[in-house]
């Protein structure tokens, strides 16, 4: 992970309070991996100690979807969206990882 950052209130981005962000090279990462631990430091416990990602998303085709673009796959901008842990996840192909305590209206 070379970046993290938690937003929270009086940040710019109110749709983002509450939120980690964290950019990875996924040449070095592999986006389900970067999920889990980013997921893990928004729920406060073990990337061990969490369900395992399977029950939310299929881990190989979200790698597949996300971790081809640049590295000779598809050369247009990939984001995947879904829910995991009682958060949703956004993982974008430029290595973006964007996560988010899912709110009692969601």
């Amino acid at each position: 992970m070379t970046t993290s950052d938690r937003t929270g209130a009086g940040d710019p981005d109110s749709d983002l309070e509450g939120a980690i962000l964290a950019t990875f090279d996924w040449s070095a990462t592999a986006p389900t991996e970067a999920v889990v631990r980013t997921v893990a430091i928004a729920a406060d416990a073990e990337p061990t100690g969490i369900e395992p990602i399977f029950r939310s998303i299929d881990p190989d085709a979200l790698d597949a979807l996300v971790g081809s673009v640049g590295d000779g796959g598809r050369s247009a901008p990939v984001t995947v969206s879904f829910t995991f842990v009682g958060h949703d996840v956004t993982v974008g192909s430029d290595g973006t990882v964007a996560v988010r305590p899912r709110s009692e209206t969601d």
